[in-house]
C-alpha cells in the first residue's frame, strides 16, 4: 500500500489463518474481515479491530465479507 499509494480507506484485508494476522489487527486499515470458519486467533483479531466475521465458511465467507464492504448488486 505505501509503495502505491494506497490509502488505508482503500484497503479490505480478509484472512482465515494465523499467516494473515498482521493485516488484520486493523493497523493498515479498519476493513478486515474473515469467513467463519477462520482460525480462533483470526476471528479475535477481526473482532477485536471492529470488523466483519462472516456467516459462511471458505470462500462463500469470503465473498460475504466483500459484499459487507464492497455493496455489489
Amino acid at each position: 500500500a505505501r509503495v502505491l499509494a494506497v490509502p488505508p480507506r482503500e484497503i479490505l484485508a480478509i484472512g482465515d489463518g494465523v499467516n494473515d494476522l498482521s493485516m488484520l489487527d486493523g493497523a493498515f486499515t479498519s476493513f478486515v474481515g474473515c469467513p467463519a470458519n477462520a482460525c480462533p486467533q483470526v476471528q479475535q483479531a477481526v473482532r477485536s479491530a471492529g470488523g466483519h466475521i462472516a456467516d459462511a465458511p471458505a470462500a462463500a465467507g469470503t465473498v460475504a465479507v466483500i459484499r459487507r464492504y464492497l455493496p455489489i448488486p
